[in-house]
């Protein structure tokens, strides 16, 4: 069974924010990344802050379509031209191993609390 995406955008120090998603972002549900702040909105509520990195925790995604990455490819668009450090966060297996396929490692810091995909 595929679960919902879930979404929380949540920080623990003023300098990163974290975007936490669960679940599976499909094309059925891709839209809720947005649909909370919106595209600028939510650039513009990260600015606010003058955050110095977000944080895309995905270490609860149970799979991500291509709807799914494009969305991570506007998040990185949104962002590079701010001094704002982006960072994929604890992917499975397979997201990771699609992440480098789609050369998304090569935009994004990957990070793994563990040291290893």
């Amino acid at each position: 069974m595929i679960s919902p995406l879930e979404i929380d955008l949540s920080h623990d120090n003023p300098d990163v924010w974290t975007l936490k998603l669960s679940g599976s972002v499909d094309i059925t549900n891709h839209h809720l990344l947005w649909s909370i702040y919106g595209e600028q909105a939510l650039l513009e509520k990260i600015l606010e802050t003058e955050a110095k990195k977000l944080v895309i925790d995905l270490s609860e995604v149970d799979r991500m379509d291509s709807q799914g990455l494009r969305h991570l490819h506007d998040i990185y668009r949104l962002f590079e031209s701010t001094d704002i450090q982006l960072t994929l966060k604890n992917p499975n297996s397979h997201l990771y191993r699609l992440l480098q396929i789609m050369q998304f490692d090569t935009i994004y810091n990957v990070e793994f609390d563990n040291n290893q995909p």
